[in-house]
């Protein structure tokens, strides 16, 4: 029976995402690609000779139209912080294929008892838009939105 679980934690704007840390096959310093032409979309970079999917979290998950509304509601640019040193998930599939995530903040490594992990309320489960998103963790009183990021 599993008792511990290891999570990758990482933000995008003001969110806290968990990912199992067992699906992260490597990660790569984004800044080595190429942006993409506009947040959210998609790209391709080359990875053990074949050129895999890269997907931005911040725009998969819509959380620029966020940041659009918050500013024009008095903020400036510099009152968000900047992306610090974003970088790249790599997943394996299981399919036996890879796929890429490009996240903004990349906060740690942690262990956590299965205790602290709580499914979907039901109605979020019917609700939600983006499959991804199974769970949530309570770390130190605060919620870490768990992701498959596979599914994205």
């Amino acid at each position: 029976m599993i008792k511990y679980i290891n999570l990758l934690l990482f933000s995008a704007k003001t969110l806290s995402f968990g990912v199992y840390a067992e699906q992260v096959e490597e990660l790569l310093e984004a800044k080595i690609f190429s942006e993409p032409e506009e947040t959210g979309s998609e790209s391709t970079i080359p990875y053990k000779g074949q050129d895999i999917r890269v997907t931005d979290l911040s725009g998969r998950l819509e959380l620029e139209e966020r940041q659009k509304i918050t500013m024009s509601a008095g903020h400036r640019r510099e009152d968000f912080s900047p992306l610090s040193s974003p970088r790249i998930l790599i997943i394996k599939c299981q399919n036996g294929g890879y796929v890429g995530v490009r996240v903004e903040n990349l906060n740690k490594l942690l262990t956590i008892s299965i205790d602290q992990v709580h499914a979907l309320p039901i109605i979020m489960q019917k609700k939600k838009r983006i499959q991804a998103i199974w769970g949530i963790a309570l770390v130190d009183n605060q919620p870490i939105i768990l992701i498959d990021l596979e599914q994205l």
